[in-house]
């Protein structure tokens, strides 16, 4: 999975240190740990890397951009891939709840139909 491997390597560098005196990172900590990595949500993957000093964060309105530059639509999509309306709704306008896993499926299933070529750096920008 592609973003897995990156959040992977974040959560490694975390100290216990940084665990103890970090409410949000233990939580984080107890989520992978019960749920596993997928599982985090777009928002948890932009403050793991605030926490870590990198200067990217996941923002889904760049996925938004290239499916409008390449002229696929909800409707398109909707029909094609077979996904509920507001389950793309959700994924496509909100990056708070979108968890990992959903945009894997997402991801897999857009580059399959339309023969795009998304990976994580697809929504990934420097801020």
């Amino acid at each position: 999975m592609f973003i897995e491997e990156e959040v992977k390597k974040l959560y490694d560098k975390i100290t216990d240190e940084e665990f103890a005196s970090d409410s949000k990172l233990r939580y984080l900590k107890n989520k992978i740990n019960k749920h596993g990595l997928l599982y985090v949500n777009v928002s948890e993957l932009n403050y793991l890397y605030a926490h870590s000093g990198k200067k990217v964060i996941y923002d889904l309105q760049l996925l938004k951009n290239l499916l409008h530059n390449n002229g696929i639509g909800y409707t398109s999509i909707i029909r094609k891939i077979g996904i509920p309306k507001a389950t793309l709704s959700k994924l496509l306008n909100s990056d708070r709840n979108v968890k990992l896993l959903q945009l894997n499926v997402l991801f897999n299933r857009l580059n399959k139909v339309y023969n795009l070529n998304i990976d994580k750096n697809t929504i990934k920008r420097e801020v």
